[in-house]
């Protein structure tokens, strides 16, 4: 303990096949307050090694914190940022295709539900896929399973059909909402007293 300035950030290699990662205390409400997306899925995660007491508490008031623009904002600059980074050559690693269509679907969650969308794919894929793209959805995810990470193959028309016509649902919805009113820190404050046990 002292004044000098300590990295908020945990990241620690256990092995080849696990790490951990998370952040203090203080920055984990932070992040909870500004609706961080990367929080909210680990709030959301079916997977959980180990909990305490402490983390329920967090948990408990996460829900008052969901911003659903900003989470819809978050969700379409990631799908953004991975057809540009990986989705614009004739050749494409098809693997690619999960990063842009999980958090496309993830948007239609919020714009339904307004709260954090499920973490399995499988989830989201049930409840708004059907017909001819599923079937491509599911076809891919066979390919995925049985080839290495970076197998490469040819565009997916119709996957590239209904993520242009998804990025402009939302972009459409978006325009068309406005901007949640700032939410109070008092919960906030007061969690980070019991966390630190004062």
């Amino acid at each position: 303990m002292g004044f000098d300035k300590k990295r908020d950030v945990i990241e620690y290699e256990l092995n080849d096949v696990f790490d951990i990662s998370g952040w203090d205390i203080s920055k984990a409400l932070q992040l909870l307050y500004k609706s961080n997306p990367t929080l909210f899925e680990w709030i959301q995660s079916p997977i959980v090694y180990y909990t305490t007491d402490l983390w329920k508490m967090v948990v408990s008031i996460s829900d008052k914190y969901f911003a659903k623009k900003e989470a819809i904002y978050h969700y379409l600059n990631t799908a953004r940022y991975t057809i540009k980074s990986y989705l614009t050559t004739d050749d494409v690693i098809l693997k690619k295709y999960f990063y842009v269509v999980r958090p496309l679907l993830a948007c239609e969650w919020i714009m339904e539900y307004g709260t954090k969308p499920p973490m399995l794919f499988s989830t989201l894929c049930e409840k708004y896929l059907s017909g001819e793209i599923k079937d491509a959805i599911d076809s891919l995810v066979k390919i995925k399973t049985s080839s290495l990470e970076t197998a490469r193959g040819s565009h997916i028309e119709i996957i590239d059909n209904f993520i242009e016509a998804e990025i402009t649902k939302i972009e459409k919805y978006l325009n068309g909402i406005k901007k949640e009113e700032t939410k109070s820190l008092e919960e906030i404050n007061k969690l980070f007293i019991k966390l630190l046990g004062v």
